[in-house]
């Protein structure tokens, strides 16, 4: 009877020592080609990343809109790999951790890799969820006030500044609100807008309808070394307000704008509405970029 429990014994032992190993190997051969996936990535050849994927996860994953996911990732070049799990079992390998983009950033990511053809190969890929669309808006009473008035008694608007004045009214206005929102302080910010809103609208009224915008992160600074594109042509409506709508690419986001000045008695234009959006890029607009 010993002799028997102990042959079982030995024989489970063998298989379950045989089972470590297959596991072992197997997850070494997952890992290895899920490396030489993210080596394509860190490339910047989404292309060539695609191809180690499985056929049933193309058939779901069109290649241009791979590339736009895994360019939004902003992993190109990424710095160094942190906290790699892996996991194996039921033929499948399952890797997660994160890749620490050039920034300094930690980017999650989770892949699971199946044999394909005799093959480790891509099943599944996730990464950090999109950021959310964010949208803002501030009005001053003048503003509804001149269309109102406008209705009654046209005006006699004042001539369209030149592309490149209107390129830099854009570019200040967005310079000045990112000083604002990055000291929380919209006191500089306030003095920069047209009179009959500074009239009307405390600065604690603009902190507190500008300032939760910062909570997107976002880069308005970026846009120093930018160049606006204009959505419509900028013009300056029969009431005399310049009405400039357009947008910044800041890789991998673009930032759109909707942005109206009034002229004073000084003649410089200053601002009256204010509504902006961040959000991902579009493929023609990643094209276009």
């Amino acid at each position: 009877m010993k002799k028997s429990y102990w042959i079982v014994a030995t024989i489970g032992v063998c298989f379950l020592f045989l089972g470590v190993i297959v596991n072992f190997l197997m997850s070494f051969a997952a890992s290895r080609a899920a490396d030489r996936f993210l080596t394509k990535l860190y490339e910047g050849q989404p292309a060539q990343a695609y191809t180690m994927t499985t056929k049933a996860y193309r058939e779901g994953m069109k290649p241009k809109e791979f590339a736009r996911m895994t360019r939004l990732w902003n992993v190109k070049g990424f710095t160094e790999k942190e906290d790699w799990e892996t996991q194996s079992g039921s033929g499948q390998v399952t890797l997660t951790g994160n890749l620490k983009t050039k920034t300094g950033q930690s980017v999650p990511m989770r892949m699971k890799l199946i044999k394909e053809d005799g093959e480790w190969k891509v099943a599944s890929l996730q990464g950090p969820p999109p950021p959310e669309i964010h949208y803002l808006t501030m009005r001053s009473f003048g503003h509804w006030q001149r269309r109102r008035d406008d209705s009654e008694t046209p005006l006699n608007p004042p001539p369209l500044p030149s592309q490149a004045d209107i390129d830099r009214l854009v570019r200040t206005t967005l310079l000045d609100l990112d000083k604002a929102l990055e000291r929380e302080d919209f006191t500089d910010f306030h003095g920069t807008v047209a009179e009959v809103w500074r009239e009307h609208t405390p600065v604690v009224v603009f902190k507190r309808v500008l300032q939760p915008f910062s909570e997107s992160n976002v880069d308005l600074g970026a846009v120093a070394n930018g160049k606006p594109i204009f959505e419509k042509p900028v013009k300056v409506r029969p009431d005399g307000v310049l009405t400039a709508d357009g947008k910044y690419f800041v890789p991998p986001h673009a930032l759109d704008f909707w942005l109206h000045y009034v002229q004073e008695d000084d003649k410089q234009w200053k601002l009256i509405s204010v509504r902006l959006g961040w959000r991902n890029l579009s493929f023609e607009e990643m094209e276009e970029e």
